[in-house]
């Protein structure tokens, strides 16, 4: 039928990793079974075939390299391990619990954590289920060689390395770099979009590379998109009337700042060099002085001037302070970290190389999800308890070849049990087509090794192709052909191998969605509802304390350290969450309706800033803080924490009716901002305050309505997202 593809494999990655598989591992199997025995010819091919179709490492030699001999010594220790415990009576069902349960939960950490988890997984049930047990030696030598080919198929054969953020973070940055200098000469422009910076987030959240982990390097990454999506927002932000050439403080010298250091951010990932973010820290710190010069002279029509576009400047100081983020954090990423000691208007904290700091950053991401609320540890704690019971029940059998119980269950348990339930049915559909094709070729070989040799690099090319280029049923149906061919070639049984496989892999499959069914059968999805209102909870809390810190609330600080922290766990809970989901295809949230959930909460950590803000020699951090907080400002901002309230009351109560003030007609993205009564009311002006406190209270303004702005947009439709998950009777 015209436009429908059955086959998706861009850049024919699936082709090639296929290619690979079927030289590789019947040429280890053949030359092994030959000369060293049968337990390491099959292990060294299932090390093989593993390596580089379910870990298949990405990224540098170098990396690649220390990637597959890490799986090589875990493996091994994993099939020790196994093979101690395997003839003990109870042990191996608390090995197998333990082990999936440390894989799984390591996965936290991103990046060869993932990739590597099913082939390691795969080397401990080789090893437990294989009783009794014998050769030890063979297999962890088959083991340790077929990890050595894979990692020399990778480098002779690499298959061909994209990086998904390089393209879209040259051109967001230099799109922002043509915005601000188009604005700084007085010329109309559309600011960009953030959609680019969101889909780098979520295509690197579900590659194969899995790369954002807890390195120096892809920290850095973290925090270069965290940067170029705030600064985006921000630019949308910027009044389209305001003209920056004839500002009366140099607004047009510090968009010219901030585009020249975004163009120096893509010079960084294209060309890989150093920055220079001083000439930023130069530019505010000249624009702030310069503020303060007419603020306290006596050119009224210029006090106008600045108090008039004060909430352009503010957020252009923040644009200009987040260019310098991005270019720094993109030298960091690509391994030219700058030495700098700059004060911004916000934090620039660079991730250090070095194990120590890596080991730092990766136990407090294991020590965040160590908690019974976290998505991450039920799915481990449910895998682990699915897996041993699989193991149960293949040794209460006493299955042939038990460990594909063990392999079936692994392969189709999902997070939740609607999308289990769809991976069991076409697992077990593909299981029985590859059993249609191979019980018939096993029933006419017979036990003669020729044609079996002959269809191996055939099967094993399918078994590798298939799962990612056609789907998970295809891929089974290739795989239970690949293991007939493999197993008749090393203890021939005819079609009895291929009845053993169907019964194994259904027991395993039946054991997933039995287990789907009693552990938190919806999944993620049953806590994005309470997670999300917690955000929205806690942004809450964190813009009170900030309010309160910046217009001098006696005993604030100590409030706005405890807000943040509960502001930051709750937006790291609902990330973790939303890319739980992305794995359940019943259960996705698209990609805008995720823009428009973690946009407020993103800009009110954002008012961090008032921390650092106002802070080049010219206001001091107890400076500017009124005596008396003005009483409009401080309403507005309980008014818009109190929304942000609301939308977490109609997250988890779905019979309330979510009501808050309209936008202003004509207010549109990137359009012009049309006056706002519900935030005009609160506007600071000049008079009756010194430059130091109305600089600061006209932050503050400024910070709020973008913030209210924003939420005012987007609350109806995070609403709308989290009731519209799907139901089941078995929530």
């Amino acid at each position: 039928m015209e436009g429908v593809r059955i086959v998706h494999d861009p850049g024919a990655v699936h082709l090639r990793r296929g290619l690979r598989a079927a030289v590789v591992v019947p040429v280890l199997y053949a030359s092994l079974s030959a000369g060293v025995g049968a337990t390491a010819a099959l292990y060294a091919s299932f090390a093989s075939f593993a390596s580089l179709v379910f870990a298949d490492f990405q990224g540098t030699t170098r990396r690649r390299l220390t990637g597959y001999g890490a799986l090589a010594a875990l493996g091994s220790g994993l099939i020790l391990l196994g093979s101690l415990v395997a003839d003990l009576p109870a042990l191996p069902a608390v090995a197998i619990f333990v082990v999936t349960f440390c894989i799984r939960f390591v996965g936290c950490l991103g990046g060869y954590t993932v990739a590597a988890g099913t082939t390691l997984m795969l080397a401990f049930a080789l090893a437990v289920m294989s009783t009794p047990v014998t050769d030890v030696d063979g297999r962890v030598l088959g083991w340790v060689i077929g990890c050595a080919a894979a990692a020399a198929a990778s480098m002779v054969a690499a298959l061909p390395r994209r990086s998904i953020a390089a393209d879209r973070v040259v051109a967001q940055c230099r799109a922002l770099a043509d915005h601000l200098r188009a604005r700084a000469s007085g010329q109309p422009s559309d600011p960009p979009d953030v959609t680019p910076v969101r889909q780098v987030r979520e295509e690197l959240a579900l590659s194969s590379a899995r790369p954002m982990t807890a390195t120096a390097s892809q920290t850095a990454l973290h925090h270069l998109l965290d940067s170029l999506g705030r600064a985006t927002i921000l630019c949308r932000h910027l009044e389209p009337d305001v003209a920056l050439p004839h500002a009366a403080t140099g607004l047009d010298r510090l968009a010219v700042t901030a585009a020249d250091t975004f163009e120096a951010a893509a010079r960084a990932v294209t060309e890989g060099r150093t920055v220079d973010v001083e000439p930023v820290e130069a530019a505010l710190t000249r624009q702030r002085h310069d503020t303060m010069d007419v603020l306290a002279g006596a050119d009224e029509e210029a006090r106008a001037t600045v108090e008039r576009e004060a909430p352009t400047a503010m957020r252009l100081r923040f644009i200009t302070s987040l260019s310098a983020i991005t270019a720094a954090t993109a030298a960091t990423w690509k391994g030219h970290r700058p030495e700098v000691d700059v004060t911004l208007d916000a934090d620039l904290a660079l991730p250090r190389p070095g194990l120590a700091a890596f080991w730092q950053r990766a136990r407090r991401t294991l020590a965040f999800h160590l908690r019974w609320s976290s998505t991450r540890f039920r799915n481990s704690l449910r895998a682990a308890v699915a897996l041993a019971a699989s193991l149960g029940v293949a040794r209460l059998v006493e299955f042939d070849h038990a460990f594909w119980v063990v392999l079936g269950t692994l392969m189709v348990l999902r997070s939740a049990v609607n999308d289990t339930a769809t991976t069991a049915l076409q697992a077990l559909r593909g299981t029985l087509i590859g059993f249609a094709v191979a019980a018939p070729i096993a029933y006419v070989v017979n036990g003669s090794d020729g044609p079996l040799w002959v269809l191996l690099p055939l099967v094993t090319f399918l078994a590798a192709w298939a799962p990612g280029a056609v789907g998970l049923g295809t891929g089974q149906a290739a795989f239970t052909i690949f293991v007939v061919v493999l197993f008749n070639l090393a203890a021939p049984a005819g079609t009895q191998t291929a009845v053993i496989r169907v019964e194994t892999v259904a027991t395993g499959i039946a054991v997933a969605v039995v287990a789907g069914f009693l552990f938190w059968p919806r999944g993620p999805e049953a806590g994005l509802a309470p997670i999300a209102a917690r955000l929205y909870r806690t942004s809450g809390a964190l813009l009170r304390a900030v309010s309160a810190d910046s217009l001098g609330v006696a005993g604030s600080a100590t409030g706005l350290a405890d807000a943040r922290r509960e502001a930051m766990a709750a937006r790291e809970q609902l990330e973790e969450t939303l890319q739980e989901l992305a794995a359940d295809r019943r259960a996705d949230v698209e990609l805008d309706a995720r823009v428009a959930m973690l946009t407020p909460p993103n800009l009110v950590r954002a008012g961090d800033w008032s921390r650092v803000d106002l802070a080049h020699g010219t206001i001091t951090a107890a400076e500017g803080r009124p005596d008396t907080p003005p009483p409009e400002l401080e309403a507005e901002a309980f008014e818009v924490a109190t929304r942000f309230d609301a939308v977490a009351v109609a997250l988890t109560s779905p019979d309330v009716e979510l009501a808050l003030p309209p936008l202003p007609d004509g207010d549109v993205p990137g359009g012009p901002l049309p006056s706002d009564p519900v935030t005009e009311r609160a506007r600071p002006h000049a008079g009756g305050h010194d430059p130091a406190e109305f600089l600061r209270l006209v932050w503050l303004w400024t910070w709020l309505g973008v913030v209210d702005r924003s939420l005012r947009g987007t609350a109806q439709e995070t609403v709308r997202t989290v009731r519209s998950l799907p139901r089941h009777w078995w929530r």
